[in-house]
């Protein structure tokens, strides 16, 4: 008995551990294989390097980075940034990659790291800049680079540099200075206040007067307890309207010949949204071609790899992504025109409505309680 209890209450573990372990497994399997796609665009970018061709290496590196922070692939960002002229951020990218000092690659590399972030820094100069009021921001060639108190100084490449310093309800202040390279410029604003603008002055008493006085004579007279007293013209009365003749016209037989102008527009309406669906199907479709096209390496023909991500779309590449891009586009006007259509035909329809005379059309929408969402009733 103690045998078989034992067993039945161990199953329920056991299924528990089974499943554990198999999702263990597949998210390995995908951080592998995310980890090997990784690797695949940094083996890239730096064949890109080898042949010169810094500006591409540096969006492959981007682009590693985005999906894998690591301190090795942020300071191949900075060394092609270096190769660029892109000073202030190889500087920053580098001492962020420097920061890990326990890393093996940045510890195998440390030498070489150093004495590329010397050769950044002299290129740079610093900035400081300093005053009131708190809060004020400082833009530095029409880019905000804090606000007031600056933290740390802002490092440049530029000799010649525009400096602002903005804040709401105070005057601007612009300059232009000059940053030595491997010196620090600093710079000291103070805002000036912008006066508040004038109240509107108080009504004069004469004009008070005149207004009263217009307005005393165009007032009913008043009786005693404060009501308005009714006088009665002595002109004579106005003749007794007669009935007007009966309208041989047939009730909303006018509004009744917008009724196939609602129906044409409920047609155009679902042809529109019907070539918006399909596009999209299309356009999804050709997403899943060009994410998953596979052709030769630049770097090597033998090797295959999904060629239509990097930075220079290959020939077959090409027209995937115009078609993705056309069935797009006709997808939204696809959309666009069946939506402004479908309003359209539901204006006609209740400007067409063919009710009893004065019975106006309505649309009421309440609460459905055996389906989510509200249940709509159109009358005309």
């Amino acid at each position: 008995m103690a045998s078989f209890l034992h067993t039945r209450s161990s199953l329920p573990c056991r299924v528990v551990l089974t499943m554990l372990c198999v999702v263990r497994i597949v998210f390995e399997a995908r951080s592998t294989r995310a980890q090997d796609k990784v690797e695949a665009i940094v083996s890239h970018g730096i064949e890109l390097r080898r042949l010169g061709r810094d500006s591409e290496a540096l969006v492959e590196f981007q682009r590693a980075l985005k999906q894998r922070k690591t301190p090795r692939i942020r300071a191949q960002v900075a060394v092609a940034e270096q190769a660029l002229g892109l000073w202030a951020a190889a500087e920053a990218d580098l001492l962020e990659a420097m920061k890990e000092g326990k890393d093996e690659w940045i510890v195998k590399n440390r030498l070489t790291l150093v004495n590329a972030l010397k050769e950044i820094q002299e290129h740079l100069g610093s900035l400081e800049v300093w005053g009131s009021p708190v809060g004020a921001r400082i833009v530095v060639n029409e880019k905000v680079v804090g606000t007031l108190p600056l933290v740390s100084p802002v490092r440049l490449s530029e000799d010649t540099v525009a400096l602002r310093a903005e804040a709401d309800g105070y005057f601007t202040i612009n300059r232009t200075v000059r940053v030595k390279l491997g010196e620090t410029a600093r710079e000291h604003v103070e805002l000036i206040r912008v006066a508040a603008a004038p109240a509107p002055r108080a009504m004069t008493e004469e004009n008070r007067r005149g207004g009263s006085s217009g307005n005393e004579r165009e007032r009913p007279p008043m009786n005693g307890e404060g009501e308005a007293v009714v006088t009665r013209s002595t002109a004579s009365p106005e003749p007794p309207v007669r009935d007007k003749a009966p309208d041989d016209r047939v009730p909303g037989g006018d509004r009744a010949s917008l009724r196939p102008y609602a129906w044409v527009a409920a047609g155009g309406a679902v042809a529109g949204i019907a070539l918006g669906v399909v596009e999209t199907v299309i356009a999804l479709d050709k997403k899943s071609e060009f994410e998953n096209h596979i052709g030769p390496s630049p770097a090597d023909k033998t090797v295959f790899i999904k060629d239509c991500g990097s930075a220079m779309l290959s020939a077959a590449c090409r027209p995937i992504e115009e078609a993705h891009n056309r069935a797009l586009k006709l997808s939204i006007v696809g959309y666009a025109v069946g939506g402004a259509l479908a309003a359209g035909s539901v204006v006609l329809f209740l400007l067409s409505g063919r009710g009893e005379p004065g019975a106006p059309s309505a649309v009421a929408c309440l609460p459905d309680f055996f389906h989510p969402g509200v249940a709509c009733q159109l009358r005309f």
